[in-house]
């Protein structure tokens, strides 16, 4: 919509603490942002999927590798994005 071809949020937040269920469905929507990463400020406790229960970290570990298996997919938008200046995700409105 703006032109920013790569877009995303810090998956489960930056500033404050996140909680396991959110950062859990966050990592899933994640999954499917053209930018995804998980990290926050200095001074809060890790969100990393290792800090969490054994199934968070399996549903995390399953949207990670639905994102891994999009790469190519991801990869072949890029090079669009770059070719044409338009961006990675189009908006259903146009």
């Amino acid at each position: 919509m703006f032109g920013i071809p790569n877009v995303g949020a810090d998956i489960c937040g930056f500033e404050l603490e996140t909680t396991e269920e959110l950062c859990t469905r966050w990592m899933q929507l994640g999954a499917f942002y053209p930018f995804m990463r998980n990290h926050n400020d200095l001074g809060h406790r890790d969100q990393d999927p290792a800090v969490f229960s054994w199934t968070a970290q399996q549903i995390m570990k399953q949207a990670l590798l639905m994102r891994y298996s999009l790469a190519p997919f991801w990869y072949t938008l890029h090079h669009q994005a770059a070719m044409t200046s338009r961006t990675l995700v189009q908006p259903l409105h146009f």
